[in-house]
């Protein structure tokens, strides 16, 4: 592995190496209270398209400013919580849709703990283990 030569800075250093760059933060302390919160290294990579195309010291755009980038952050947290929102839905019903099919016509509420009911290879133990692995903290 490398030599890694960057020293650490705090926060007030981070956002004084923003400022230097052309970054517009009106609130010194907010901006710091967000690094506190998100880290400077997430947060960063929000900065990417608010940065100067093709400049070494990353330098920003014209009147760029923290709360642009704020946004961008915002943006994603939320679409990225409306995302997994549909995928635990979609998943809540998958997982209906099948105990429902399979206990009809299995006939059987454990239709699960049966092997014929799965591909040769598919390693049903394992299955009934996490299950029972599952069942064991819920209680």
């Amino acid at each position: 592995m490398g030599q890694f030569n960057k020293p650490a800075k705090s926060n007030q250093e981070l956002v004084q190496q923003w400022k230097a760059r052309g970054l517009v933060i009106s609130d010194e302390a907010r901006a710091e209270r967000y690094l506190e919160h998100i880290s400077y290294y997430r947060f960063s990579a929000y900065t990417i398209p608010f940065q100067q195309l093709n400049n070494p010291n990353h330098h920003f755009k014209p009147n760029t400013t923290f709360d642009d980038i704020l946004n961008l952050y915002i943006f994603d947290r939320e679409l990225r919580l409306l995302v997994l929102d549909a995928i635990e839905r979609i998943e809540v019903s998958v997982r209906t849709q099948i105990s429902n099919v399979m206990g009809t016509q299995a006939q059987n509420p454990f239709w699960y703990m049966q092997e014929s009911y799965f591909k040769k290879d598919f390693n049903i133990y394992r299955l009934l283990a996490q299950i029972e692995k599952q069942l064991a903290e819920e209680q």
